[in-house]
């Protein structure tokens, strides 16, 4: 929303682009989860702010659709009509698989009047003014491909999307739309391998890192002046190390699996690390480029 006064920013809103700067170095550890279900189904929430922008008093709409628990599409716009972009994404999922769309995709909304003028055709003297191009929805509840469910605010997800939020509820609503830390990743991995194979996980899975200061910070509980706006949260690694469920070791940058995942890099470079990550990255690279580059 900030890109609509690039042309004569104020002030307020240079404090707000390095609000963003922060929150976005602050959140480099979020990755986006999708997990694997026998059901595959789609699901949106839509939320508004309802005439909140002073300047032209449109309503800024708020929409998240997610995908096996995590989020495919989002958007944070004026007035955007989010069904729209459900039917296409429908149509997306049923060119991959059929059964995505086999049921009416569910949309949250938190507001019982607009879910009762979408899905009750009576004619209202107070809701003539609605524009005939936005009662396509109702024939699309009729249709039975879209859904619309009453959910209270609170758990709403897509609430981040039109409005600023104390720091609990916006983690809440990251977290819903399938967001989590990468070390949350690494001890489901265990959970999961523990359950096929208890052996597998009798010594401490190791994490490499190329960062001696983000290794000698993970294991030392020392107080430091410069180290305290970390926050509370990211601290549970420490305890994982001391538990024994995690070991961090130090290894060089050039020997860095991941590297390929954070910047570009060399052919030879790539090369290796696709190798590294197993013979199927190895196999996929030289089938897509057949040693040219």
């Amino acid at each position: 929303m900030l890109s609509r006064y690039s042309k004569n920013p104020e002030r307020r809103h240079w404090a707000a682009v390095k609000r963003i700067f922060r929150y976005l170095r602050g959140t480099t550890n979020l990755k986006l989860e999708f997990r694997k279900d026998k059901e595959q189904f789609l699901e949106a929430y839509s939320d508004a702010d309802w005439a909140n922008e002073y300047d032209d008093r449109r309503s800024i709409t708020g929409n998240v659709i997610k995908f096996q628990h995590g989020a495919i599409s989002w958007s944070s716009k004026k007035q955007k009509t989010t069904c729209q972009e459900v039917l296409w994404l429908r149509m997306l999922a049923q060119e991959i698989d059929a059964t995505a769309v086999s049921q009416p995709t569910i949309v949250y909304c938190d507001n019982k009047s607009a879910i009762d003028l979408a899905e009750t055709s009576a004619y209202r003297q107070r809701t003539k003014h609605i524009d005939v191009r936005h009662h396509f929805l109702r024939e699309k509840i009729e249709d039975g491909e879209i859904s619309i469910n009453h959910i209270p605010t609170d758990e709403m997800t897509a609430d981040s999307l039109t409005k600023p939020l104390f720091k609990q509820k916006h983690e809440t609503c990251a977290k819903n739309m399938g967001l989590v830390t990468s070390i949350n990743i690494c001890s489901r991995g265990r959970m999961l391998a523990q359950e096929i194979d208890a052996t597998a996980v009798s010594q401490p899975t190791i994490v490499y890192c190329d960062n001696k200061s983000a290794i000698d910070l993970a294991e030392t509980s020392a107080y430091r002046q410069r180290t305290k706006h970390i926050d509370v949260r990211h601290h549970f690694l420490r305890e994982k190390i001391e538990d024994g469920e995690i070991s961090i070791n130090h290894i060089p940058t050039d020997e860095m699996t991941a590297d390929s995942l954070t910047k570009p890099l060399f052919k030879q470079k790539h090369d290796t690390c696709a190798k590294n990550q197993g013979d199927g990255f190895s196999d996929f690279h030289k089938y897509m480029f057949k040693g040219e580059c």
